[in-house]
């Protein structure tokens, strides 16, 4: 089984909705909007991450997404956020339009309240067993822009080193650095 990815500030990236998320291709992990990467997987494919952010150096993101049909990816991103709510939960879709650009649409947790959110990635191979990537989603009550590189480490699994940043309207805003691991399989 070939795994392909992106990362979405699932967000993936996984990511976390996320209106951009970069299309995978041989096996790469993307990060998109979400802290997530958006990962092309094969139908029935599977990707497992963490994601660390400088940003907010008490926050911890996992996240699984998977395969289910040729174009459409589900995704499950969970982040304990220090400062913001207990946890962020965002439960995602993304539907690949080519091999380099998706639309995202999902929903977002913060525990009292949820945010519906739309985005979209674009991706592109930077060198052999590396990837660049952009992605922007857009909540009511938020939106979030990512950057960054994923680099192939192993056969399955990828490195990600990106720049997040996240507006909450009325609330604390975040930017910085990130790093992570996906695991594909």
């Amino acid at each position: 089984m070939t795994v392909r990815s992106t990362t979405e500030t699932v967000g993936m990236g996984t990511l976390r909705a996320k209106p951009f998320i970069l299309p995978f291709s041989s096996g790469r992990t993307r990060p998109t909007a979400l802290a997530a990467p958006v990962n092309n997987l094969d139908v029935g494919g599977t990707a497992a991450g963490y994601m660390f952010q400088s940003a907010d150096p008490d926050t911890h993101t996992l996240y699984l997404e998977h395969q289910l049909f040729e174009k459409v990816t589900v995704g499950l991103q969970i982040s304990d956020v220090e400062g913001v709510s207990d946890t962020e939960n965002d439960l995602y879709g993304q539907l690949l339009f080519s091999d380099n650009f998706r639309g995202i649409l999902g929903v977002r947790d913060y525990g009292p309240e949820t945010d519906l959110y739309f985005g979209a990635a674009l991706n592109g191979e930077l060198a052999e067993d590396t990837e660049g990537y952009a992605s922007l989603i857009i909540g009511s009550d938020f939106d979030e822009f990512q950057v960054g590189i994923n680099y192939r480490i192993h056969y399955n699994v990828d490195l990600n080193v990106n720049y997040k940043s996240t507006s909450y309207d009325g609330g604390k805003d975040r930017d910085g650095l990130g790093l992570g691991l996906s695991f594909l399989f």
